[in-house]
């Protein structure tokens, strides 16, 4: 989660910035819902409950540069398994977990014991 994981420099961002965290609309996002890559570099897209006044500038300011000295890489690996690609075809057909899923499904359905033609 982007204020509350100890993702940056040991210290959770709401410990360092507690007005911010105050002041922000997604207190339980997490780093890839606050943002999004552009042409291999991230973009922030920080949402906040009202303008900043200017006093406030440069706290933002100062937040902002750090977070822009981080690297963010999002991973594509499956976060249900971690074995393989996040794709539609790796979730419907190769993943571990998933098929556990569907299994249990055809127990709870009895779908298994019909055959469907």
């Amino acid at each position: 989660m982007l204020w509350k994981d100890k993702w940056l420099s040991g210290v959770t961002l709401l410990e360092k910035y507690p007005r911010l965290y105050a002041k922000s609309l997604s207190k339980n996002a997490t780093i890839r819902e606050m943002g999004f890559c552009n042409n291999g570099s991230w973009e922030w897209k920080l949402e906040w409950r009202r303008e900043w006044f200017e006093w406030e500038k440069s706290h933002i300011d100062i937040f902002m540069n750090e977070l822009g000295k981080r690297t963010i890489v999002i991973s594509r690996e499956c976060v249900m398994c971690g074995r393989g690609e996040e794709t539609i075809q790796h979730l419907f057909f190769n993943c571990t977990l998933v098929e556990k899923i569907w299994n249990m499904s055809d127990k709870w359905t009895e779908l298994s014991q019909h055959i469907i033609i």
